[in-house]
């Protein structure tokens, strides 16, 4: 509160040098009070707004013994009976900036201490799930898809935030312990990580040593050897470390797991041919059936790269894969960004007839990963089979149906087991 005393108050630019050295003393006393109180403060991990120093110096002037100074909500009754003078005109050589600096450099200083407080009690880890939850965008055939199914929970997934210095580097030493005992795959998404120091990549290496001798694989989502986690990677792990471990994203990486669970399970999702009695679209038929089905499919070699269609191109004919691999992308015209990846196809399975069956054209860009041969039914083909063969159409069509279905029914079942 205001002391008010006489009537007749003082500036303190008229103090005496003793006096203002009196001053000064009880003006870095409340100081020392301030930090203690901002410490305890941050110990509670809370930062409080502090009263400002300078309303600080001048209730120190108010209680100064030799002199009756009014403070009055942050003004000086400057000598002249009822009238304020606001605090900023209220200076001293001596006092100048410096009080108004020491907060500054001071509230500074908390917060920083306080966002470190924080980065420090970051869990590291966001999320975890294990593939079942999210599989890969690659469409199986039938058979590997099953075979699939119960192998994903072999694969975690944990997706990382915050930085991976030395104040968490050892929770993540910590994670080979959590894993479970048939954990095949271990996917670290570096997608939200800030950065890595050396004490992090140190930890890394160890890390992927320790799950190596567990025969469980360690991939880095989100690292590769030109980007910056990368780089520093090569730098404290080994030149290599990046190249044997990063790989684009998650989606990538859980497909790499997933590939080497039907490896090690003895199935070979992406041979390198599949006959065309084998596609799911001769399902159902006899020999002769197939035979007159295989004559109306045209074939078609793609080389790597190279577009099969592309969206908005019309959906006039639909697809079957019996070499190689299609990607359906997100189509990035005149932009800078990276496609999205929809789906990979393998061998065997079948794309483009959504398209074909409601006319609206095609949704995604659809590109050969490597070399590849589809064959392709139009609609007009299909047409005349309808009315030459309304038998062999009609068992077409189911197979068509049942693709569908499989592949939403496998889309229901990571949705119901990511919200598990």
């Amino acid at each position: 509160g205001a002391r008010r005393g006489s009537s007749r108050l003082q500036h303190v630019g008229d103090l005496g040098p003793d006096e203002l050295l009196a001053l000064e003393q009880r003006v870095a006393q409340r100081l020392d009070q301030v930090a203690v109180a901002r410490e305890q403060a941050l110990g509670d991990g809370l930062l409080r707004l502090q009263q400002p120093l300078d309303g600080v110096a001048a209730a120190v002037v108010g209680e100064h013994p030799a002199h009756d100074v009014g403070v009055a909500e942050g003004a000086v009754l400057d000598g002249r009976e009822g009238h304020e003078a606001p605090l900023h005109a209220v200076r001293t050589d001596h006092l100048g900036g410096g009080v108004r600096r020491v907060e500054q450099v001071a509230a500074g200083a908390g917060l920083s201490v306080l966002m470190f407080m924080r980065s420090m009690n970051l869990s590291l880890v966001r999320n975890r799930f294990t593939a079942a939850a999210q599989p890969s965008r690659r469409i199986y055939a039938a058979v590997d898809e099953a075979r699939l199914q119960p192998l994903r929970e072999r694969v975690t997934v944990l997706e990382l935030e915050g930085a991976l210095f030395f104040g968490t580097a050892d929770r993540v030493a910590d994670l080979a312990d959590t894993l479970d005992a048939h954990c095949h795959t271990l996917v670290l998404d570096f997608r939200r990580v800030s950065l890595i120091d050396a004490s992090g990549a140190v930890v890394l290496s160890q890390l992927s040593r320790r799950l190596r001798d567990r025969k469980v694989t360690l991939l880095l989502a989100g690292v590769s050897v030109h980007n910056r986690h990368g780089r520093m990677l090569a730098q404290f792990a080994g030149e290599g470390f990046a190249a044997d471990n990063g790989i684009a994203d998650v989606d990538q990486a859980v497909e790499a797991a997933e590939l080497s669970l039907l490896a090690h399970a003895g199935g070979e999702p992406l041979r390198e041919t599949v006959s065309l009695v084998q596609v799911g679209l001769m399902n159902g038929l006899d020999a002769a059936q197939r035979a007159r089905l295989a004559s109306c499919l045209q074939p078609r070699q793609l080389a790597p790269g190279e577009y099969l269609f592309r969206q908005g191109d019309p959906g006039d004919r639909l697809y079957v894969i019996t070499s190689g691999t299609i990607n359906v992308l997100s189509a990035v015209r005149g932009s800078a960004a990276l496609p999205q990846r929809y789906v990979s196809l393998s061998p065997g399975m079948m794309l483009g007839e959504t398209a074909m069956l409601d006319g609206c054209g095609r949704s995604g860009d659809a590109v050969a990963a490597g070399q590849t041969e589809v064959h392709a039914l139009d609609d007009q083909t299909l047409k005349r089979l309808r009315a030459e063969d309304p038998q062999l159409c009609a068992q077409v069509y189911q197979n068509i149906a049942l693709h569908l279905s499989q592949r939403l029914r496998a889309a229901s079942q990571a949705w119901r087991a990511s919200t598990a």
